[in-house]
């Protein structure tokens, strides 16, 4: 019989979601998405419907990213299996990196660990949604984001529609 341990990891493997994140390298803006799984057809179209054709994407090394490489984007990519966290390339004004997302993906990781706790897959995109704009103004005052959050309310959220979306 497996210890507590052994279970608790089976159980969260088990459980896991995949969320898939984008930046913009020039703007350094960011986008995260919920995703059913981590196949290509779901990372492809995420990747397609927010990153413009023939643009370089920088990727880690799994094999989802290769194929979309090939077909539509340049790619580049740091291979963190072999220890790789930052390519320089001489020819270009840029280093390959993917540690922007993974910073993002990091104060995610901490808001759900430290304030929530706990996130249903429900309503992850809605907590997505909420740390890509933290991340995104995170240079702003606290009184610039709170003036933009307002401009944005549309009007009241009745509890009755938070549970249908």
């Amino acid at each position: 019989m497996p210890s507590i341990k052994e279970r608790i990891k089976l159980k969260e493997k088990d459980n896991k979601t995949v969320v898939i994140g984008v930046v913009n390298q020039n703007t350094k803006q960011v986008k995260s998405f919920h995703i059913t799984n981590s196949q290509y057809p779901q990372i492809a179209e995420k990747i397609i419907d927010n990153i413009e054709i023939g643009s370089t994407i920088i990727t880690d090394e799994a094999n989802v990213y290769k194929t979309l490489g090939k077909y539509y984007y340049k790619q580049d990519a740091v291979n963190h299996s072999k220890g790789e966290y930052v390519k320089k390339q001489s020819r270009e004004a840029f280093v390959i990196t993917t540690n922007a997302v993974e910073g993002m993906f990091g104060l995610l990781k901490r808001g759900i660990d430290g304030i929530y706790h706990w996130v249903s897959k429900k309503h992850l995109q809605k907590y997505l949604n909420e740390f890509n704009f933290r991340y995104n103004t995170k240079n702003f005052e606290d009184n610039q984001r709170f003036v933009m959050f307002l401009n944005n309310v549309k009007g009241r959220l009745s509890y009755s529609e938070v549970l249908v979306t």
